[in-house]
């Protein structure tokens, strides 16, 4: 059985964009997890933009399936992570006045500092992701640096806007999920997923579970949040 995990960064972006105390996404965790989400996700970024610090502190204590924090590899960052020791801590490409996550993780200049980082967060019992490009290289890295798994980044297969494209995008994943279970690396997806993309996903591959957000806060705005979550709970649990 799949897992739905469910990022709460857009619920907190709406409340940032009037400053405001609301829509909290401590609530729309709890929410998500009435609903049968098996994880929350945040990423607390660097410049703070959306999750805040109180919010990291309050749902460490309030989840309580899965709180899965995603970092950039900074010190800064990995010293918050070590701190609040969260269930899973996901290594995440950040640059400033990104919308969202624009790429994975670069291994190319910086992978025995990235391994060193790794360590550091394994001492903590935490499960260590990395966000990354659906291609071998990057893989062969991830499992170098000593992670326990990988979360294919999907928004290159959410932009395409052939069928072959869409095609051609699928057939990577499927090839870097078998690739990282050669590696031994557990297997998530993420990256721009919805209602309707993430079923090829679901029918044409083995990953295990995905990390959706925003597409949920955009279809709650009409329908409610917990509704949302749990439409999206049934397409991933018994498709």
């Amino acid at each position: 059985m799949r897992n739905l995990i469910i990022s709460v960064d857009a619920v907190a972006a709406l409340r940032e964009d009037r400053k405001e105390k609301e829509p909290d996404p401590v609530t729309a965790a709890s929410f998500a997890e009435l609903a049968g989400a098996d994880g929350i996700a945040i990423h607390l970024r660097m410049d703070k933009r959306h999750i805040r610090d109180r919010d990291l502190y309050i749902l460490r204590e309030t989840v309580k399936t899965r709180l899965i924090l995603y970092i950039a590899p900074s010190p800064e960052m990995v010293t918050r992570a070590l701190e609040v020791k969260p269930s899973d801590i996901t290594l995440v490409s950040e640059r400033s006045g990104e919308l969202t996550t624009e790429a994975g993780l670069n291994f190319s200049e910086q992978l025995e500092t990235i391994r060193e980082t790794v360590v550091q967060l394994k001492g903590t019992g935490c499960s260590v992701f990395a966000v990354v490009e659906p291609e071998s290289d990057a893989i062969k890295n991830a499992s170098k640096a000593g992670f326990d798994g990988i979360e294919l980044f999907t928004h290159h297969y959410r932009e395409t806007k052939t069928d072959s494209e869409r095609s051609e995008e699928l057939k990577r994943l499927v090839k870097a999920t078998e690739s990282a279970k050669k590696h031994e690396l557990r297997v998530r997806a993420a990256g721009g997923l919805d209602y309707q993309n993430i079923l090829p996903l679901l029918s044409d591959t083995d990953i295990a579970e995905f990390v959706v957000g925003y597409s949920i806060v955009a279809r709650s705005v009409l329908t409610g949040f917990e509704r949302a979550v749990k439409e999206f709970v049934d397409i991933v649990k018994f498709f």
